[in-house]
């Protein structure tokens, strides 16, 4: 199955509905520039914080990524990296290890951002899923941004 290889955009806190959402954006290749479509994904409040704590380089409150990785850790085992995919319209994550582990999509991320793993969206959820971007709009309702480009 086909994959798109992709960044973490930005976590977004919209205001009218209280959910947090994780934008990720295809990543540019010889054979396709940068696009502009983005990938939308709703998460919870505490996978929100997880994955922004991470991004920022900040001690997250959670124990759940540590645990996790210090159990692939002790399985001798590596993170190759990240697939997400599309099922009855509900994101699922999983990890690459030698196998496969399912995993909540926000530790998912933010454990591959930590140690620098590939995010990859199978292509036909990107196909359904994924939104084009118009630069020139207003970012509307969203009350809080963490984008990437801020923290570098």
């Amino acid at each position: 199955m086909s994959q798109v290889e992709v960044t973490i955009d930005s976590v977004r806190h919209g205001a009218p509905w209280d959910q947090w959402t994780v934008i990720l954006r295809m990543k540019a290749t010889e054979k396709s520039p940068l696009k502009e479509q983005e990938l939308p994904i709703w998460v919870s409040p505490s996978q929100a914080d997880i994955l922004a704590g991470e991004l920022q380089g900040r001690l997250d409150k959670s124990t759940a990524p540590r645990q996790l990785l210090t159990n692939i850790n002790a399985a001798e085992s590596d993170i190759r990296g990240v697939t997400i995919h599309l099922d009855n319209n509900t994101f699922y994550a999983k990890l690459l290890l030698t196998g496969e582990v399912k995993c909540p999509i926000g530790i998912a991320l933010a454990l591959a951002h930590r140690i620098g793993a590939p995010i990859l969206v199978d292509e036909s959820t990107w196909e359904k899923a994924a939104l084009t971007v118009n630069r020139d709009w207003p970012w509307g309702v969203a009350d809080a941004v963490l984008r990437m480009a801020e923290m570098t």
